[in-house]
């Protein structure tokens, strides 16, 4: 092996050990809650394509003396438009980078880094700050209850319900049931049936509904503002809107 074959394993080497730093760092400020930029996410992405294509090709790894420096500049560049279209390929690349990383946990140092930055903002010092977070943290103020939310409603006929987990149902009521459907593609598409109460007579005409299909399709409503994750749906209208539907078709009173 001659003297140009080792300082090229050396450039290759030297570019390995400055890419899979910046990896780590990536890592450790999703980690960390502060997060990485676009510009330094799509730097590193260019220079890990450059050291794979060196041995897969067969290139001379002195390339790298100018592909580095070239990395460096379009990952400035991305944050613009032709070259922000790096950042769709870019975004691949973070989301392989942070493969493990406990998500609930980053999303709570984010919090603490948000809260940090505003006593900052608010004229506090670095260590006053972190001493306020550090206290909030240990006693943390109770969470607000995120309830469902009614996108589209008409009485008696339909409604479609986002739920706290970002899914979308339709409550359908048609003339001799209420039926639950999972909505897809933001809301536009049904798809899989999660729930269904059959009805031995008929509550809906083809015009409109009326008695009992409304109040049955408001105890559905109701019951779903409760329920947190699409998951939930099924188990939570059986045992929270089941019984109520069941008086109405007994006769009794709700």
């Amino acid at each position: 092996m001659g003297a140009g074959a080792i300082i090229g394993i050396i450039i290759w080497s030297a570019g390995a050990w400055l890419t899979f730093g910046f990896i780590y760092a990536i890592r450790r400020d999703e980690r960390r809650g502060t997060g990485s930029t676009k510009a330094s996410v799509n730097m590193t992405m260019i220079w890990c394509v450059s050291l794979i294509l060196i041995p897969v090709f067969g290139i001379s790894p002195y390339h790298l003396l100018w592909a580095f420096p070239l990395g460096y500049v379009l990952g400035l560049l991305s944050l613009i438009f032709p070259f922000s279209i790096l950042s769709i390929l870019g975004r691949v690349f973070w989301r392989l980078c942070c493969i493990g990383i406990d998500w609930e946990e980053a999303a709570k140092n984010r919090q603490k880094y948000g809260r940090f930055t505003e006593l900052l903002a608010g004229g506090a010092t670095p260590e006053e700050a972190a001493q306020e977070v550090q206290q909030e943290n240990i006693a943390p103020k109770p969470k607000a209850i995120i309830t469902a939310q009614r996108l589209t409603y008409k009485p008696g006929a339909y409604s479609q319900v986002l739920l706290p987990d970002g899914e979308r149902v339709f409550v359908s009521v048609r003339p001799m049931a209420i039926t639950v459907r999972r909505q897809i593609l933001a809301g536009f598409f049904p798809s899989s049936l999660l729930w269904s109460f059959d009805v031995p007579f008929l509550i809906r005409k083809v015009s409109a509904a009326g008695e009992p299909g409304a109040s049955m399709m408001e105890i559905v409503l109701h019951a779903l503002e409760s329920c947190q994750s699409l998951s939930d749906v099924a188990a939570h209208l059986d045992a929270v809107a089941k019984p109520k539907l069941l008086l109405i078709i007994n006769g009794s009173s709700v």
